[in-house]
């Protein structure tokens, strides 16, 4: 029997971002955006801003990594990152009233 290949996981963050914190939030996730597209084992990244329809939700990020490790590798990297800039990820989001729904995900089936 051979083994099987990681499967890649998707960082899923959707974030509700109050209209007077727009400006400071696309400012820090252009930052993390430049950081995370340099990490190795990622495979794709989008960002998605509400257009219309019901929801708290105004923005989604998916970020598709090789496998469990690349991302929990990209997790440290970033988080390094934040604080070698004296930027404080909880107090950031907090102070400008950002909710942010996380989560990784595999595929499904349904």
């Amino acid at each position: 029997m051979s083994e099987l290949s990681p499967s890649p996981v998707y960082r899923i963050a959707s974030l509700a971002v109050p209209e007077a914190a727009r400006d400071a939030f696309v400012e820090r996730a252009a930052i993390v955006k430049r950081l995370v597209q340099q990490q190795p084992g990622l495979i794709a990244q989008h960002a998605y801003e509400q257009q219309s329809g019901p929801g708290r939700f105004n923005y989604v990020t998916i970020a598709t990594w090789a496998d469990q490790t690349a991302l929990d590798a990209a997790d440290l990297a970033i988080a390094a990152a934040a604080a070698a800039d004296g930027v404080d990820r909880a107090a950031f989001t907090a102070a400008h009233g950002i909710v942010a729904e996380i989560g990784t995900f595999g595929p499904a089936v349904i």
